[in-house]
């Protein structure tokens, strides 16, 4: 897609992609970074002698976690895309924020799916074909689109073309693990997350920081109301702290205050 760009389009417009990319990817990894590593771990401890309920638990927890940690910088970003794109490279880089935003949503929609959850979880029930069987669709998605989309929209279709080919490839995944998994999919977390988080960016639909300073202030403005409204509503079960607590016990201690105990379910 990167070198459809190149072919079609002058080198401003292929520096605004570049821009756009590199941002939405550093706000998707900010807080995620390394955690592949930890999920294929515990999803494989989980999985000792062909526990498929431990398995499926520890799936779900996992896609859980890792929605917790990197929604919140998405969608701030997202609420904030052309703000970000000026504050960090001034009015001239305007052009940014737009595409910042094409290319974040996507990363929402590929972050919540539980793309990456889902790779380490077939390698751990030794499905590796399928892994690279759905890797090769979302090529094919991504070579396609690109060529339909690039040359009448440039960047932003190039920027479609890619997220669209990673949903392809996670929603192929999660499709071959929904029959072999006796839980499934965490939808009503990831609804009541993303309503919460919406609700926080709302202030930024009227206020458009203007500077840095704004710009950090309103993240700061933000962080507090995504805390208050995740401790209130509560998004993980008593079941996920316990699984947590055995997969990394620091990070149980950071999210206590968004888990459900048994006294709370009980009232």
């Amino acid at each position: 897609v990167i070198s459809l760009v190149a072919f079609t389009f002058a080198a401003a417009q292929i520096a605004f992609f570049t821009l756009s990319y590199q941002l939405a990817h550093a706000a998707s990894l900010l807080l995620v970074s390394g955690f592949g590593g930890i999920g294929i771990s515990a999803l494989a401890a989980a999985f000792v002698g062909m526990n498929y309920e431990r398995l499926a638990l520890a799936w779900r927890t996992l896609i859980k976690i890792e929605t917790l940690l990197a929604a919140p910088v998405l969608i701030f970003c997202l609420f904030n895309a052309p703000a970000i794109a000026v504050a960090l490279y001034g009015a001239s880089y305007s052009t940014v924020g737009s595409l910042l935003f094409i290319f974040l949503f996507f990363n929402i929609l590929v972050r919540v799916l539980g793309t990456t959850i889902h790779q380490s979880a077939l390698y751990v029930l030794s499905k590796p074909r399928q892994v690279v069987l759905a890797q090769c669709a979302g090529l094919l998605v991504v070579i396609t689109l690109g060529i339909l989309l690039v040359p009448r929209y440039g960047p932003a279709g190039a920027l479609v073309a890619d997220g669209l080919s990673q949903l392809v490839t996670g929603s192929l995944m999660l499709a071959v693990l929904w029959p072999a998994l006796p839980e499934k999919y965490p939808l009503a977390f990831t609804l009541r997350l993303l309503l919460a988080l919406a609700i926080a960016a709302l202030p930024a639909l009227v206020w458009h920081p203007a500077s840095k300073t704004l710009l950090v202030l309103s993240g700061f403005i933000f962080l507090g109301l995504t805390i208050a409204l995740l401790a209130l509503i509560k998004p993980l079960s008593e079941t996920d702290m316990a699984m947590i607590s055995e997969m990394k016990p620091g990070l149980a201690r950071s999210m206590r205050w968004f888990g459900r105990t048994h006294e709370h379910m009980s009232s």
